[in-house]
């Protein structure tokens, strides 16, 4: 079938009726016009089981067409793919979705738009529809959107195996927005493989209970919000970047790229727990910390939490954003900084190494302090500072400061020569072509205030 500037509209019927139907090795290409269901779904690209061509996948190809329907804009199954340029498709009830799909490919290129009342895109983990054989559900986001008014921007839904993995690629500019916030909700039972590459994605990633995913975020990919529940998996590549947004859980943590915490919302900070390892090789970490005396006076600071081990192939550069005045953390003036002291940005309940984790430039200043690095390893924490739970505690990354031993002997010997000084007469003290005025009263014979008893001597 090929068409251009087609009108296809249905008026009545059920939710299960479709104004355009593409089955069974059929294909179709739609250039322009309007493929519309006022109760059920607009154009179904999928498979019937039982009849000629089942084992085939439809096709079809839409070139700045819009497609809507009351309950679906559009649903893929059966092994069909939807590739679409320029199109709009939507769901326009008051529970609808934009695409639903069941057993096949929808790619979405050059600027459609998708969005549905409820979820943009619902990817169901559904094998039934027609002979192909399931190869899975894709969803590819070129350069384009996809939508939830309401509810998150894709949801993956109800699967059992082999049929339980959505394929997520968000690429070239492509976005996903959430009408509550959240990018990609995965429901129980489900997998969710994300990739985001060139494009910056704004918006949670969730999962329930039994719900898992591996998000990975290639080059230019970036993502902006939290991530929690279920078994989530997170990859950083090089060039990839996470804006952490608030307190956030991933069951593993590979690290090439940056992890930046988002600027605190006025004392509120964020920490990020990684259930199990992080890897990788090392890359970069932004903190948020208010810089002040720590230890227990009070920590304000992001933080990362390992609950398992850190087996980096590199150090991990962490560039601290700093707030305060800073203060002397060296609480008991021993002239070093010890395990309870200063501000805690990292901990590790397993395996790590002493330069696992460096301060970008060697130290981070505030007012006259220079903040360092110290490393706590097995034996040395303190275990009053652990934020791990019941996970353990052998590691801990503080920062702190301490005045130099240099420093205290200097300050000392200036208290003691000011002392020295208030305590001797002027007539003690060569004060050079000052001299002291005949008039100076007797309480200011000292050389401290000297200005008072001054003048200066004619040569």
């Amino acid at each position: 079938m090929n068409a251009t500037n087609a009108s296809i509209v249905t008026t009545g019927g059920t939710r299960n009726d479709m104004a355009l139907v593409v089955a069974n090795g059929s294909t179709a290409t739609l250039q322009g016009g309007e493929i519309r269901s006022a109760v059920g779904t607009g154009l179904g690209v999928i498979g019937m089981g039982g009849v000629e061509g089942a084992d085939r996948p439809a096709t079809v190809s839409l070139a700045g067409t819009a497609v809507s329907g009351a309950y679906r804009g559009a649903t893929v199954g059966g092994g069909g793919t939807l590739t679409t340029s320029g199109a709009q498709i939507a769901g326009t009830g008051s529970a609808s979705t934009g695409i639903e799909i069941d057993k096949g490919v929808a790619n979405l290129r050059d600027g459609t738009q998708v969005s549905g009342v409820a979820n943009g895109v619902l990817m169901f983990g559904d094998g039934r529809g027609g002979d192909v054989p399931d190869q899975g559900r894709f969803l590819i986001v070129d350069g384009s959107s996809v939508q939830g008014l309401t509810q998150a921007a894709v949801a993956v839904r109800y699967g059992l195996a082999p049929y339980a993995t959505a394929n997520i690629s968000v690429v070239n500019g492509g976005q996903l927005i959430g009408g509550n916030g959240v990018a990609v909700d995965v429901g129980a039972r489900m997998h969710a493989a994300i990739g985001v590459n060139n494009s910056r994605v704004v918006g949670d990633i969730v999962a329930a209970d039994l719900g898992t995913a591996d998000v990975t975020l290639g080059g230019n990919g970036t993502l902006v919000g939290k991530v929690n529940g279920g078994q989530i998996g997170m990859g950083i590549d090089t060039l990839g970047a996470w804006q952490v947004t608030g307190d956030s859980t991933v069951s593993s943590l590979r690290l090439d790229g940056d992890v930046l915490f988002a600027a605190p919302s006025a004392t509120t900070y964020k920490q990020l727990n990684v259930s199990g390892d992080l890897s990788g090789q090392g890359g970069r970490i932004t903190i948020n910390t208010l810089l002040n005396e720590g230890g227990a006076a009070g920590q304000a600071t992001d933080r990362l939490l390992i609950h398992g081990n850190v087996t980096t192939t590199g150090t991990t550069l962490i560039s601290v954003a700093p707030t305060g005045e800073g203060a002397l953390t060296d609480r008991n003036r021993n002239g070093v900084v010890d395990n309870n002291e200063g501000i805690s940005l990292i901990q590790v309940a397993g395996t790590s190494r002493r330069d696992a984790f460096a301060l970008a430039g060697g130290y981070v200043a505030s007012g006259p302090w220079q903040y360092t690095l110290h490393a706590f390893g097995p034996g040395e924490v303190d275990p009053a500072q652990s934020q791990l739970g019941a996970s353990g505690f052998q590691w801990d990354y503080r920062l702190g400061n301490h005045m130099s031993r240099i420093a205290v002997m200097t300050a000392t010997l200036l208290i003691q020569v000011t002392l020295l000084i208030l305590s001797t007469p002027c007539s003690q003290v060569s004060l050079g072509p000052w001299i002291v005025s005949p008039w100076c009263p007797s309480s200011h014979r000292t050389c401290w205030p000297r200005w008072p008893c001054r003048t200066m001597a004619t040569r």
